[in-house]
């Protein structure tokens, strides 16, 4: 089956470029660098489809990663309006007690009011701990997803390139 090829079309390229065009032309045996600027065209249409879907794929993966950290942030601030409020209510168990101190300057004396907090609420000691454990685990899933997604990419490269 013959085809008329009436349309003509120009393009300047650079050396690289053609240097490229080349390469292919001899990989797949084209007569021409015409036949090969065919070939090229021909493919990118064909799989115009694909990258349309790699990139809903990376909007997906993306919206996934940004929501991830969304939650990261949140479950931080929770944690620290939390431990604020335990510190809060320490400090005002420790000022009502009316305990004498020997802390004259207010960075000693707020050293000392906080580490008596601390001593007097554990559950802040236990939130951050369970806080960190949580942030390492998010961390962790984080850490997977990506290598996934490299091993994913690299696969899908090495596949277009073996083409």
């Amino acid at each position: 089956m013959t085809t008329t090829k009436d349309d003509r079309h120009y393009t300047r390229t650079t050396p690289q470029e053609t240097r490229w065009l080349d390469d292919l032309r001899v990989r797949h045996n084209f007569s021409s660098r015409s036949e090969a600027i065919r070939y090229c065209i021909q493919r990118t249409i064909e799989e115009e489809s694909d990258a349309i879907g790699s990139r809903r794929y990376f909007s997906r993966t993306m919206n996934a990663r940004i929501d991830e950290v969304i939650k990261m942030v949140e479950m931080h601030g929770e944690t620290q309006f939390v431990a604020l409020t335990e510190l809060f209510s320490a400090l005002l168990v420790l000022l009502n007690e009316g305990e004498e101190t020997d802390a004259t300057e207010p960075e000693k004396m707020r050293l000392e009011v906080i580490q008596k907090a601390y001593a007097q609420s554990p559950n802040t000691q236990q939130m951050f701990r369970t806080l960190q454990r949580n942030l390492e685990v998010q961390r962790e899933k984080l850490a997977k997803t990506k290598r996934k997604q490299r091993q994913k990419s690299t696969t899908e490269e090495q596949a277009v390139t073996s083409e």
